[in-house]
This record gives C-alpha cells, structure tokens and sequence, in this order.
C-alpha cells in the first residue's frame, strides 16, 4: 500500500494554462455521452431526464418518462441503445430511433447503469442491479451466469473484460466466454479504465478504509491502492496514457476530494485541474474525440466540460558528451512556460522545492558542465514543465549510473526512469 497522494498547490493567475471549455446546450445533469464521428454524425448526453441529441442542427431533449440515462451506443445506422431508470418498472435497456425519436424497450432491469457495444468481440453489454446482460445483436438479451448484483462498470482491452459490481469484480481473460472473481479482499469498485498498454485503474467510493484509487497489472485478477480518497466517482485515461480522477463529494467546502485532477503513477502525485471548471460534483470522466489533441471530457450535475492544455510529464534522456558533460534533452508534454530542473545524489527525486536550474520553454536541453565524471558522486535528474496554473507531473529519473561501463561521448541512453 502506497503512502497518501501529495498535492501539488498551484497558485491561480491571469495567464490560463489549462482551459475548461463548456460542450453541449447548457446546464444539465451529465452521467454520459456517444459522440458518432462517422455518417450518421450525431453526439448524445446522456442526463438525469433522458437524452441531449444533437444531429447538426443544434441540441434537442428526448425523455420517456423522464427516466435518468445512464449510457448509450451505437446499435445500427438508424438507431442507438440507451440505458435508462430510477428503480421504477420500467428501467431498462432502450433502443432509440435517431429518425422518428422513439423509444423502445429491449431489456428490463433495474437501475440500469451502462450500455457498451464491443464489436470485435461481436457482444453488447448492460449492467444494472440484477446482474450483467449479454446481446448479440443489441435486441435479444439473456443473463450472463454467476452475475446476481448490481454490476456499475465494464472495461476492455483486447481480449480481456473486467466488471466492477457492488461487492465484488470479475475477470475474463477470453472476451467474456468465462468469468472469474478477483482475489479475496478487493474493494468494490464503481468505475473502470484502462491504460493503452493494459494497467486497469479502478475507483472504490464512499469515505471507508478502501476508498480511493486502485490499479491492477493483470487484467483485473488482483489490486492494489494507489492512494486513499473519500467520495471519488470516476476514472478516465486519456489518448497519451495519463490518468485522471473525479469525486462527487458534496460535503467538501475546500481545495481537497472534489473536482477533477490528474495522477502520476510514478511519482505519486495528484495534481488538481479544478481552476475554471464551474461545478466540482463530478458524474463521470471520459475521452474526448472531438479535438486533436490530449483532453478529457468531464460530466457534471451542471453540464459537460472538456479539458485541453494541460502538462503531462516530459519525456526526459541523458547524453555523455565528454569526460566530464553531459546534456539533458526532453519532449514537452503540452506547452509550458517553463521547464524546472532538479538535481541530487539521491535516485528518488520528488522534483519538489527549489529547482536547481529553471530555463526557458523554448529551450528543450541542458548542458551539465560540473558534476559528471565523479567516481565518488552520482548525480541524478528530473524535469518538470511549469506554467502559471499547473506543475506537470515530474519526468523520469536519469543519472550517470545511465551510462554503461566504457561508453564513449555521444552514447544516447534511454527515456528517464
């Protein structure tokens, strides 16, 4: 178990890094979007009384009976599954026809709490608070058997499928043809993502001892924390890999356990994006295909927000240069103002404090003339990107000990550790 996540303060200046940029027709409760880039183009949020549809002549609302929506997908061209209820008789699994506007019932379940469609996996999935669903066509839905509580969250990558559920979460490593329970003692978690390369990040939420974010590096099987936090709601990762975390605390009157912030796995920091959002009662994070670029989408109790511009961790190596130089080079992640560069004997550097050089942003290397070639003293370095709202999580570690026995100037190593 890791020790608390640090928070980086950040001062708030007139001079706006980061930029939370409202999506959608105003306020509304936001528990989820399907945005359809291809013919048919259309985006839907799904909110507390039904639907937003937009298909390119401006926002319109759809409700049956004002039931919540909790989800949607893409069943056809002409039609979209949604996922709706409060608990009353006719939750359930919907189609939605983008041409006539209606409505229809395909499944029954209560409280229903997502939809997902997985095509190279020739399957349609619900959850709700009687089980898992299964559909082949979107249409037909039967139970997926040892399913008998309600199941909040689904996620995939390749092959494997993880279902977060109220005590408990399953693991299949064959696209769902068996399911298995994670090992004794992992916490119920009520919402799932997965890292591009597989690391699976879950949230447990409440105020318990096993609140807080989680992580699992085999597909769900087991788990371990990665910080405690009370009232989280949502994870999400966005095209480059970096993680993000929301709380829907309504109790927090300060800085800590609302909003949105981003966390590093590596050093163990979350880093607070909460400057500018206007609500910080978070329903759900996900990606954002609209815009070219790292970003986030956000849903809250008073609409849909994107985030662009934030620092990701720079991309840091070490060159040998000469007897006694060497020069550091990074790739920026996004576009600070500055670059801070820290430097110690220790191979643990948090990359906090008074920075040893600070250089403009401009300038992506650092020549170190003193220092290098000591055989009684390694040093060590990271790298930060820095502007007037957010210090980006700390780049990889390198140091001499990077350079093998007999390598000669010019011998590039790899990206910092």
């Amino acid at each position: 178990m890791h020790n608390p996540a640090r928070i980086i303060a950040l001062s708030v200046a007139s001079c706006f890094a980061y930029t939370w940029t409202p999506y959608g027709p105003g306020e509304a409760n936001i528990n989820g979007w399907l945005f359809h880039q291809e013919p048919p183009v259309y985006t839907v949020l799904c909110t507390t009384p039904g639907i937003l549809l937009d298909q390119g002549s401006g926002w319109m609302a759809y409700s049956y009976g004002s039931l919540p929506c909790a989800g949607a997908c893409e069943l056809d061209a002409q039609r979209i599954l949604v996922a709706m209820g409060d608990g009353s008789w006719s939750d359930g699994v919907y189609t939605f026809h983008l041409l006539t506007h209606e409505f229809q019932v395909v499944a029954w379940g209560f409280r229903p709490r997502f939809v997902v469609h997985y095509p190279d996996l020739g399957a349609f999935y619900a959850g709700d608070e009687v089980g898992l669903k299964v559909s082949a066509d979107g249409i037909a839905w039967g139970p997926v058997p040892g399913f008998d509580e309600h199941c909040l969250a689904i996620a995939k990558h390749r092959n494997h499928l993880v279902v977060a559920s109220a005590t408990s979460v399953h693991w299949s490593d064959d696209g769902g043809s068996v399911w298995h329970q994670a090992q004794p003692g992992t916490p119920s978690l009520c919402d799932l993502a997965f890292t591009q390369d597989g690391v699976l990040f879950g949230v447990a939420p409440g105020k318990w001892p096993w609140s807080g974010l989680w992580s699992s590096r085999d597909y769900g099987k087991t788990w371990e924390r990665e910080f405690w936090g009370i009232f989280m709601s949502s994870v999400a990762v966005d095209c480059d890999g970096t993680v993000f975390a929301g709380w829907n605390n309504p109790g927090s009157g300060g800085s800590h356990d609302c909003g949105v912030a981003m966390w590093d796995p590596v050093s163990k920091e979350l880093i607070s994006l909460n400057t500018a959002l206007p609500e910080l009662l978070v329903n759900v994070l996900g990606d954002n295909p609209l815009v070219g670029c790292r970003s986030i989408m956000c849903g809250t109790a008073a609409g849909a927000y994107s985030l662009t511009g934030y620092l990701t961790a720079p991309d840091l190596r070490i060159e040998l240069t000469g007897p006694s130089t060497a020069r550091l080079s990074w790739q920026p992640g996004g576009d600070p103002e500055c670059f801070d560069i820290y430097r110690s004997t220790s191979a643990y550097l948090t990359g906090t404090g008074t920075p040893w050089v600070t250089i403009s942003d401009a300038v992506l290397q650092y020549d170190v003339t003193e220092g290098i070639g000591s055989e009684s003293v390694n040093y060590f370095y990271v790298v930060r990107g820095r502007d007037a709202m957010q210090a980006s999580p700390r780049s990889g570690t390198v140091g001499e000990t990077d350079f093998a026995s007999g390598s000669s100037p010019g011998t590039r190593f790899g990206r910092g550790r």
